[in-house]
């Protein structure tokens, strides 16, 4: 599932994988802000109570005051809410990782906030509740 900025210049990635016994999520990025470029990638996050964000995200397509956001390891997180005008809807992701190879763990982010169109969000409530990650 792909979510776009409303410029087309940013977008973020989430596709689930696994099988029964073992099912994460991969989670890529890429932010274009004309002077500069980030992009990350994590091809093993977990995500908990998915079931209660994707209940969350489906009230806040009518009622904007509600702030869902999933949680998942190494800080990743996706948040949406409100923006100042009346229709905008704002995504923030954080994708978080680790390595633990050196004698303290070494901890990495990349993270950002952009504007969706909000006729996004429909198909974002479908994809989530259609994961069946136990969270």
């Amino acid at each position: 599932m792909r979510i776009t900025s409303t410029d087309a210049n940013s977008w973020f990635e989430i596709e689930q994988h696994g099988d029964e016994d073992y099912r994460s999520f991969v989670v890529r990025a890429s932010v274009d802000l004309g002077h500069g470029h980030f992009s990350g990638e994590n091809i093993d996050v977990h995500f908990f109570l998915l079931r209660e964000f994707a209940a969350d995200l489906d009230r806040f397509i009518l009622d904007r005051q509600l702030r869902p956001s999933l949680k998942g390891t190494y800080g990743s997180s996706l948040t949406f809410w409100k923006g100042k005008a009346l229709n905008d809807v704002l995504f923030s992701f954080v994708i978080g990782d680790a390595f633990c190879g050196y004698s303290v763990t070494s901890e990495y982010k990349v993270e950002g906030t952009f504007q969706i169109d909000p006729e996004t969000l429909n198909s974002l409530v479908v994809f989530f509740k259609g994961c069946h990650a136990d969270a």
